[in-house]
């Protein structure tokens, strides 16, 4: 349920608009699986190493979904993947140093 309808598509082979992405290029296939990883992360509690590890391998993501996306200057979905990257950042730098 956190998830945008578009990502239930990808997951469970959902047919419809709602449930597709459009003019957003093949790197969006990253998003939805960084999005999820961006959620484990925020809610894993006490281990500060695991929640590190997940929320940089969302990063990771988020960053290659968006270089694909400069090839697709009228994805409508380029702010919501530019403010996930934004989010994960603000999560890791408040995160302790190792």
């Amino acid at each position: 349920m956190l998830l945008p309808k578009f990502c239930w598509g990808q997951y469970l082979n959902l047919k419809g608009p709602q449930y597709s992405i459009n003019n957003c290029g093949p790197g969006m296939n990253h998003y939805c699986p960084s999005l999820i990883l961006l959620n484990r992360g925020e809610r894993t509690f006490g281990k500060a190493g695991k929640k590190r590890t997940l929320l940089r391998y969302a990063k990771k993501g988020f960053i290659y979904t968006l270089k694909w996306m400069k090839k697709y200057p009228n994805c409508p979905l380029r702010a919501r993947a530019e403010a996930s990257l934004r989010r994960v950042n603000m999560d890791l730098s408040i995160l302790p140093r190792r």
